[in-house]
């Protein structure tokens, strides 16, 4: 039932505000090794959401909401401190961390990662920022700029869910990221 269907969508996007408000985003940290000796590489950084009641969830249910209303960006700035705060606490640590089509055109966004820059250009290093490759070609000059100004600060950019759309290795190449990760399907 349609009526069924916006009351569930409208919870999400209630809990999300609230949690976003409380600060209850966090991150779980999944291994990335590499294959032909299996050492670990960095860690891909997914972001949970502890609900009220305490449990956690995924935070993928929340996306399309969180897009659909301009939360996303506060979504990512959250996760984006939070990785920064993962980064401090480990110097030999390396986090990725994605970010939304809608936070590449961001400049609170990119402030706020300049800042942390600032602070320890170093870290920047130890960072990559993972975009979707339909958020990329979307809008593949404002893509393009937001991995050329990343890059010149040390950030490593990844392109994720490569083969997911219908990009041409000649745009590929134009973006000029780091890394490619494959979609699996």
């Amino acid at each position: 039932h349609p009526a069924n269907g916006r009351r569930d969508h409208l919870a999400l996007v209630q809990e999300l505000m609230q949690g976003l408000r409380e600060q209850r985003v966090r991150l779980a940290y999944q291994p990335v090794v590499a294959a032909a000796h299996h050492a670990l590489v960095w860690y891909e950084a997914l972001a949970r959401l502890t609900r009220a009641d305490g449990g956690s969830t995924e935070i993928s249910p929340y996306i399309l909401a969180a897009e659909k209303l301009g939360l996303v960006q506060l979504l990512d700035r959250q996760a984006l401190d939070l990785a920064v705060a993962a980064l401090n606490a480990d110097p030999a640590v390396r986090i990725a961390v994605n970010v939304s089509a809608a936070t590449t055109s961001d400049l609170d966004w990119r402030r706020h990662m300049d800042r942390f820059l600032d602070r320890q250009p170093a870290d920047g290093k130890r960072l990559l920022v993972e975009i979707t490759e339909t958020a990329a070609f979307a809008d593949l000059g404002h893509a393009g700029a937001f991995v050329r100004d990343l890059r010149a600060k040390g950030v490593r950019l990844a392109l994720d869910d490569f083969g997911a759309g219908y990009t041409s290795f000649r745009a590929l190449r134009a973006l000029g990221v780091d890394l490619v990760k494959i979609d699996g399907e």
